[in-house]
């Protein structure tokens, strides 16, 4: 594969994954004509035509030294190589599927998490990227245990990129917190789930990072929150059993 052709891949897979973004997040969020759409959209190479193929999921499958991908049902078997369009590579191996599954780094996607309109907590070296619901428990926990362990704040630098999972109460509370004044009354709100004052809101509110946070979630494929990037790219679906734990291991 030379390298013209897989940038034209990644290029493909970019535009599909913006449009399905675009056409999924709520109107409160993103406006019609939003820049980031139209930007991203006039960039796009031409896509002559899409059908929709039933693959819930895949599954990779070494068989007598081959290495398949396989259907949810066993209906579709594919053969050949499988590119990664976010790392811009083949994927050769059951342990670069392995990688490839549990790991993702924004950076080399051309996301800017400072872009995403993050709320912030700790000054360590290390960045952990968080994607939270106001509302979601499981998020509360896992920021619980953060703020618990002062030192943590010293180790690592938590960027929390608030996203509406949960329904119109999210949604309303993703655009108050994006919104704030005060970033860090909006941080002390989210993270103690305490919402009962009403934040001040900057009248002439910017909601590009709101909309760019939930395209993000989106492409990532994030259905369920909390959703946790290490600072190595390890990805965490939900809350760890032991979050201190989890941070400190390796790849």
């Amino acid at each position: 594969m030379t390298l013209g052709h897989a940038k034209r891949i990644s290029a493909i897979v970019s535009a599909l994954a913006v449009s399905a973004a675009v056409s999924a997040v709520d109107t409160v969020a993103v406006e019609p004509g939003a820049p980031v759409a139209a930007e991203s959209a006039a960039a796009a190479p031409r896509i002559e035509s899409i059908v929709a193929m039933p693959i819930g999921a895949l599954k990779a499958v070494v068989s007598n030294g081959e290495l398949l991908y396989i259907s949810d049902s066993g209906r579709y078997v594919m053969r050949g190589t499988l590119f990664d369009a976010w790392e811009r590579k083949p994927i050769k191996s059951i342990e670069e599927v392995r990688e490839s599954v549990n790991h993702v780094h924004l950076d080399r996607m051309g996301i800017q998490v400072a872009e995403l309109g993050p709320l912030t907590y700790g000054t360590g070296r290390e960045r952990i990227t968080v994607f939270v619901d106001p509302k979601c428990p499981w998020c509360a926990k896992l920021m619980k245990q953060v703020k618990d362990k002062p030192e943590l704040a010293k180790q690592y630098t938590f960027d929390f990129i608030a996203i509406p999972v949960l329904g119109p109460a999210s949604q309303r509370l993703v655009r108050e917190l994006g919104c704030a004044t005060d970033r860090q009354a909006a941080l002390d709100a989210l993270m103690r789930e305490d919402y009962g004052k009403p934040l001040e809101q900057n009248k002439s509110c910017d909601l590009k990072p709101i909309q760019k946070a939930m395209m993000t979630a989106q492409i990532l494929g994030i259905h369920g929150v909390p959703y946790t990037i290490r600072a190595d790219g390890m990805v965490s679906r939900g809350l760890p059993a032991d979050l201190i734990g989890w941070l400190v291991a390796k790849k």
